[in-house]
């Protein structure tokens, strides 16, 4: 489906639902950044592994669609980050003007993506293998590439992007 034009200003054009060629390869690419996160937690130890796996499941049961989710226009439809449909079945939707407001909580999913980051950077250090500089460098380029297909992708044709805080245009 082609975005829509908004009502208010011509120039912004946005998806009522998103196509799957717009989520699946940001799913694909979140999924290859977790595997890496968990790949290198197991290097330095396997609690940590297991950790950051439950940590992960309360970021995408809890944190994202109780802060983000249950306040967007995309409640129940696919967006940007596919939740939307999923954050459906597990909350009600809220009112909608407290979206940027609740954006502070969606911080809380930040160490999700940065652990992996600073834990590969210590086993670079520590051990001193290419094995381990390229994990490093695979897993950030992961969440590089996954980041520029959401702006691009993503955030460009999102109905939310005029308030959303975390991207700014």
């Amino acid at each position: 489906m082609p975005p829509e034009e908004d009502d208010q200003d011509v120039e912004f054009r946005f998806y009522q639902d998103y196509p799957w060629y717009a989520v699946l390869p940001r799913w694909l690419l979140l999924g290859i950044a977790f595997g890496l996160g968990i790949y290198v937690l197991f290097q330095l130890k396997n609690y940590l592994a297991y950790l950051y796996i439950l940590y992960g499941a309360t970021c995408l049961t809890l944190i994202l669609p109780l802060s983000r989710c249950v306040y967007c226009g995309y409640h129940g439809r696919f967006c940007p980050s596919g939740f939307g449909k999923i954050a459906a079945y597990l909350f009600p939707k809220n009112d909608e003007s407290q979206y940027s407001a609740k954006y502070l909580y969606f911080t809380l999913t930040y160490p999700f993506w940065l652990f992996p980051g600073l834990v590969g950077l210590i086993q670079v250090l520590r051990v001193r293998t290419y094995m381990s500089l390229i994990l490093l460098l695979a897993y950030l380029l992961t969440l590089f590439l996954e980041r520029v297909f959401l702006r691009t992708m993503g955030c460009r044709n999102c109905r939310q992007r005029k308030i959303c805080p975390g991207i700014p245009f």
